[in-house]
């Protein structure tokens, strides 16, 4: 057998071994949703897609087996959790819980979470004006689709070329967007009526407002993702009174955003590379990337022998916004250190949260760490699917889940503006007036 029929051999291994991972956490665990499930699952479709363009992005067994090992880690974590929660159930405890969460079912526990995804959402709209002052564009400029197109452009070359900061405004009121996403997705779960439900566009629609103006991927995609990562813990929480499975409606729902994710990142694109001779080209290129191209780098990183750290970063990549506020030190732009692998994926610098969190602190710890996550999203998982009202532990299901979805990128927590406004929506859940009922 050649070699390359080797890896390709020892590839397909690894997936179904982390397909085994998968069903046996959503057999233990019972649900998809529990954190070993979620996170085996994410990373079975995103470590197994990019096998079929393995032609155009050259991926190697090392990479699946990194992938693998972290997924380990996460699901013996919540092992623990769940093993923990199996030796400290009580009968007649459990019945008691299970009566009070129906009774409880009727009732609104965030009657004023539309409120705040609207007053929250608005804050896109100083911090789009800040972006367009700060770069030199007029607001008058965006009256026309051209001229929209050139200020986007005009913005992406002032953030690559020259040296371009974002205004503590852009950044504060951006916090305060994603902070409007999380309750969004409470209200859209909660809402009394479908106008408060619809609520959810105010912060989704900001960050479409603000990403499509610097072309920032993170700012398009992050307020869908944070809506769903707290609409996934509301319906979670009532499944103690009624079924949690996911039914059409929701299916629907998240086409839908899909469908909007994407066309917005299509927008983008087409602004900040609208001077290209073969736009399409480009975007198709670009594209596939984004989507593929991390297992790629990935790939490229650990035959380089990337695991193994001469000197280590102690958090200035898994939590580089924390590490250049505190002084340390300032943040890498694209914060990676760019790998050769080939034309796609040197241009997209995406090497997953994996290589941060090795390159700061060593493999070992770094496994350790994610065990870590997922003894507490476990904890987590079963105290919100025990509760009624919101507590503490629904902000931290809902930073897991948003951690797992922006793992292919980077890690999720080196922006400080989604730290900020994951610190306001813990401080609203675990507001002492509203502490659960168990």
């Amino acid at each position: 057998m050649s070699r390359p029929d080797f890896d390709l051999v020892l590839l397909a291994l690894l997936i179904l071994m982390q397909l085994g991972v998968a069903l046996h956490a959503r057999r233990t665990e019972g649900s998809w949703f529990s954190p070993g499930a979620a996170f085996a699952t994410f990373w079975l479709i995103m470590g197994a897609a990019p096998t079929l363009a393995i032609g155009l992005f050259p991926i190697t067994p090392g990479a699946m087996a990194v992938v693998l090992t972290f997924t380990v880690s996460v699901y013996v974590g919540s092992q623990f959790a769940t093993a923990s929660r199996h030796r400290s159930r009580v009968p007649g405890r459990q019945a008691d819980q299970d009566q009070s969460a129906t009774a409880a079912s009727s009732s609104n526990p965030c009657p004023r979470a539309w409120l705040f995804a609207v007053l929250l959402g608005l804050a896109s709209i100083p911090a789009a004006m800040s972006f367009l002052g700060a770069a030199g564009v007029s607001l008058s400029s965006l009256s026309s689709l051209t001229g929209w197109v050139q200020a986007a452009a005009r913005l992406t070359v002032a953030r690559y070329a020259e040296g371009f900061v974002e205004p503590l405004t852009a950044r504060g009121g951006m916090a305060l967007v994603y902070a409007g996403s999380l309750f969004g997705g409470v209200a859209l779960a909660f809402g009394p009526n479908r106008w408060a439900k619809s609520t959810v566009v105010v912060p989704i629609l900001g960050g479409l407002v603000v990403g499509l103006l610097t072309t920032m991927k993170l700012v398009l995609m992050l307020p869908f993702i944070l809506a769903g990562a707290t609409y996934l813990v509301c319906r979670l929480s009532r499944s103690t009174a009624s079924s949690s499975k996911v039914g059409l409606l929701e299916f629907a729902r998240a086409g839908l955003a899909v469908a909007v994710a994407f066309a917005a990142i299509l927008g983008a694109m087409s602004a900040r590379y609208s001077e290209a001779t073969s736009l399409a080209t480009v975007l198709m290129t670009k594209l596939a990337t984004y989507a593929l191209g991390h297992m790629s780098a990935l790939s490229a990183w650990v035959d380089r022998g990337g695991l193994w750290v001469g000197e280590l970063k102690w958090g200035s990549l898994t939590f580089g916004g924390v590490y250049a506020f505190a002084g340390f030190g300032s943040r890498q732009p694209g914060l990676y250190d760019l790998v050769w692998t080939n034309d796609y994926t040197i241009n997209s610098n995406v090497f997953t949260a994996f290589r941060g969190l090795v390159e700061d602190f060593s493999l070992p710890v770094a496994l350790a760490l994610m065990s870590f996550t997922g003894w507490i999203s476990g904890m987590a998982y079963a105290k919100v699917r025990n509760q009624n009202r919101p507590s503490g532990w629904w902000a931290v299901l809902a930073g897991f889940y948003v951690l797992v979805a922006w793992s292919f990128v980077t890690s999720i927590f080196t922006y400080n503006s989604v730290i900020a406004a994951f610190a306001i929506f813990f401080c609203y859940c675990a507001w002492p007036g509203r502490r659960p009922a168990t």
